[in-house]
């Protein structure tokens, strides 16, 4: 399967940039990652050369024809079939520690948003050292544009300055990036944000620190 763009330049930049500065080279050995490797496992030249053992590598995959081939190319790595949201439920009930989350979890606020969501910000709360990349693949629709539109007000409302501040620098560098419509990226990031925000409300109350009644749907 062709993959974006998008998903492509993040990547490189998880796994060469942001990593290696955000972790040691000893956390990056001895530390163990959990990924979507899906059908072709991009993820695994750039583990490897941190010099990870792949018994190291844990991967989710809820397709069987995907799952098989996973199996038949002899990774080396610790395979799970079945849902996401399943093996976060179970890993939240153990004591597997996990250095990185590296996770391809797409969808919109209104709709497809991934159920996985919910024990993947649970997961980060209670081991807030891992790191989590997650990729979304967000549509240009109306609902979409407009629920950024609600995200951004609402965003203006908690804190003006910064708001403003992260909307002209993300249109920015979208501008750069030679997109043609860069205001209306930065309209799906905000959306994005709101959802994880969301989902992050909705873990506080799960584990008993927010009251439930302040939590509106």
């Amino acid at each position: 399967m062709k993959e974006s763009t998008g998903k492509a330049v993040a990547r490189e930049l998880l796994y060469r940039k942001c990593l290696p500065n955000w972790l040691s080279q000893k956390e990056l050995e001895t530390g163990n990652f959990l990924l979507l490797l899906g059908e072709k496992p991009r993820e695994l030249q750039y583990i490897d050369s941190y010099g990870t053992p792949r018994s190291q590598i844990y991967s989710v995959e809820r397709i069987p024809e995907v799952y098989a081939s996973q199996v038949k190319q002899e990774l080396g790595v610790h395979l799970q079939e079945g849902e996401l949201k399943t093996a976060l439920e179970n890993l939240l009930h153990g004591n597997e520690n996990f250095l990185v989350f590296g996770l391809d979890v797409e969808g919109s606020y209104m709709s497809q948003l991934d159920p996985a969501m919910t024990p993947v910000l649970l997961y980060s709360w209670r081991n807030p050292n891992t790191v989590i990349a997650t990729y979304s693949s967000v549509g240009r629709d109306t609902e979409t544009i407009w629920e950024g539109v609600k995200s951004l007000v609402i965003f203006l409302w908690l804190s003006r300055e910064k708001t403003l501040k992260t909307f002209f620098s993300l249109a920015e560098r979208y501008r750069k990036a030679r997109f043609e419509t860069p205001e209306i990226m930065v309209l799906r990031d905000f959306f994005w944000l709101r959802s994880h925000l969301e989902h992050s409300l909705i873990a506080s109350v799960m584990m008993g620190t927010t009251a439930a009644e302040l939590v509106s749907a």
